[in-house]
Order: C-alpha cells, then structure tokens, then sequence
C-alpha cells in the first residue's frame, strides 16, 4: 500500500489497516512496505500495533524477482498498486484492489477484485481466499514479440 487517497485520508488509512489486522487474525499475512508507509504509519502510532499483531509480518520494499516469488507463495494478495495489480492479474493470483477506483483494467472482474469505498469486502475476500492454491495461467501461445515481427514484416513487405 503506497497510494496518497489511502496514506492521507486517516479514516481510509486506519479502516484499511482494520481490515488487515481482521485478516492477521485468520492467517498469516506478509505486509511489504513502501517507505513511504512505513513512514506514515510511524507519524500515526500504526507501527506499533501492527509491529505486535500475530500473524503479520512487516517487510521492506523489495526487489522485483524477490516479490514475484512472494506473490507465488501467496493465497491472495491485498494491494492499491497498479503495476501489482497487472502482475497479479496476468499470474492469475486472487487480489482484491484497495481502491475506490483504478486506471488500469487488467484483471478486474476475473482474479481481480475492487474494495470501492467501504472495505466491508476484505474480510470475506480473504476468508474466501485464505490457504487456497490457485493456479498460474499458462503463457500465451505466441510470442508478442514475434506477432509484432509478423506484422511489421508484413507491411513492409
């Protein structure tokens, strides 16, 4: 979680991050942080508390072969990101999107949930999801690279 609409409004932040000690409390949750999370949640007293909740493991912000491999050991993903919501959406990994609305449409409405304004969904979405396997969509059959080849060689034929 790193979007400002969630950082800056505090009845956002805090109904937020109600929902993922709720959630810590039915299975064990990693929750990555952006530094400028972490920094908001130590101006706000949040640190703390998460720091003491059972089943919540605060980590860095990681690298991106390091995060892919933790969305592959992963039940389900919680986010606001975008760019993890395109990755999570092409893996095929069960995601509900903490926002009120997204710019990007990849996966919504397949493995890719909206939590909108209220956040009443989070839990039933994680106890839906929680120690579930889920399987990684296969590759396309093509290279995009290649189709894109295909076509430029045929026009300028």
């Amino acid at each position: 979680m790193h979007r400002n609409e969630n950082l800056s409004n505090r009845q956002r932040l805090d109904e937020i991050l109600r929902a993922v000690q709720l959630a810590a409390n039915h299975c064990r949750l990693k929750f990555v942080l952006h530094p400028v999370t972490r920094r908001r949640l130590e101006s706000t007293g949040w640190i703390g508390r998460l720091e003491s909740q059972e089943n919540l493991e605060l980590l860095p912000r990681m690298d991106y072969p390091n995060f892919i491999a933790c969305m592959l050991q992963s039940s389900f993903l919680l986010t606001d990101g975008g760019s993890n919501q395109e990755e999570a959406a092409m893996l095929g990994l069960p995601t509900m999107l903490l926002r009120e609305e997204t710019e990007r449409s990849d996966g919504i409405g397949d493995s890719v949930s909206m939590a909108g304004h209220g956040l009443e969904g989070v839990p039933q979405f994680v106890q839906e999801k929680r120690g579930k396997r889920w399987a990684i969509r296969p590759l396309a059959k093509h290279s995009p690279s290649a189709f894109i080849v295909d076509v430029l060689e045929q026009e300028f034929e």
